[in-house]
């Protein structure tokens, strides 16, 4: 779905109704290979019927551009800040045809100005002018502009994830901060019915970290876009991993290995053993036994789940282009169980990976 979206916006003609759209879906997308002519768009706008969203959104791409790929130096300072001035001058002159009698044409406006801000500030942060915990804090969710209609926060958040995910990279040692940040992102899309919005953003965060909370909220999109199976192995599998990887079940197995040794000792001794050692060592049989079941239960569940969304994932690559980044997920369960044996009647792992589209796999 990323290799076909690119393709398609990539074949667009030239022309402003379309790069008006163009550009937007060129970040989202993570594609920086367009080449954004300034001094042609500053041209642009000495022309009677200029278009305002168009010119806006094609430097703030450069800008962004500029900002998450470029090695912050002199150069990159210089050229950074013609775009950004020009973007912000074109902004302002959407001023001169408001519409007085709706406040949205301000918000409008406002948005803007909040995308090139955001821009600025993590500039400021790479150039090292500013600390990356200041900037998460002034980017909570408390905190957001107060938008009515959330479209404009969308666009905010959207690009706001892009910047976050590229400070990952760079600040390593902020990486829950972010994914927490991000996720507080992904909630509100959620809120606010933005399904694809949400789940564009998990994936953003799944770059970076993919801890339980991630896999809850993962779970949380695949819920509410109706794909309630997924959502339910997703969720479940989750929490018997989150089990298996605590205090208490490490505890059980050792405890198991301790009663295992009692008996053995217990069972050498039996013909000296007392009344007391006898029934000692029948409590212990019993108990231990019991509890080898539920550890072996918790094993033989977790396989199952870890089959049931293995084989969601495959079928929905296979039969459907709304989940083509669930690729990723696959390889990754893949990979984290190396002993699993993948049963689906009949087919193996390998045989369902092959009626998966070819194309599919060329992200990873």
């Amino acid at each position: 779905m990323h290799h076909l979206a690119l393709q398609y916006i990539k074949s667009f003609p030239e022309n402003d109704e379309l790069n008006d759209v163009k550009f937007d879906c060129l970040a989202y997308l993570g594609d920086w290979s367009e080449i954004v002519d300034t001094i042609e768009l500053e041209e642009k706008t000495k022309q009677p019927l200029w278009n305002p969203d168009v010119v806006i959104k094609s430097l703030r791409y450069a800008c962004l551009k500029e900002s998450l790929n470029a090695d912050p130096n002199q150069n990159y300072l210089a050229r950074l800040e013609v775009s950004l001035n020009r973007a912000k001058l074109d902004s302002s002159k959407l001023c001169r045809i408001l519409n007085m009698d709706n406040c949205q044409s301000v918000y409008k406006v406002v948005a803007n100005l909040h995308l090139l801000r955001d821009i600025q500030d993590y500039c400021s942060l790479r150039r090292g002018h500013t600390d990356l915990a200041e900037l998460l804090n002034r980017w909570q969710v408390d905190k957001l502009p107060s938008f009515k209609n959330f479209k404009h926060l969308e666009t905010l958040l959207s690009q706001r994830s892009l910047i976050l995910e590229n400070a990952a990279k760079h600040y390593e040692s902020f990486s829950k901060d972010i994914v927490d940040l991000q996720l507080q992102y992904v909630e509100m899309g959620l809120t606010n019915q933005r399904v694809q919005m949400a789940q564009r953003l998990v994936e953003s965060v799944k770059k970076i970290s993919v801890t339980k909370k991630v896999r809850l909220v993962e779970s949380q999109v695949a819920w509410a876009k109706g794909h309630k199976d997924i959502a339910l192995a997703t969720l479940h599998g989750a929490l018997i991993v989150l089990y298996m990887n605590s205090a208490v079940f490490e505890k059980k197995v050792k405890c198991i290995d301790s009663l295992k040794g009692t008996a053995a000792s217990l069972k050498q001794a039996h013909t000296r053993l007392t009344i007391d050692e006898k029934k000692t060592l029948l409590t212990t049989n019993r108990f231990m036994e019991f509890e080898e079941a539920e550890v072996s239960n918790t094993r033989a569940e977790k396989n199952s789940f870890l089959n049931l969304a293995l084989r969601y994932y495959m079928l929905s690559l296979k039969q459907c282009e709304d989940n083509n980044l669930s690729i990723f997920r696959v390889i990754s369960l893949w990979f984290d169980n190396p002993e699993f044996e993948f049963s689906d009647s009949g087919d193996s792992f390998r045989d369902l990976l092959n009626t998966i589209p070819s194309w599919k796999y060329n992200e990873i």
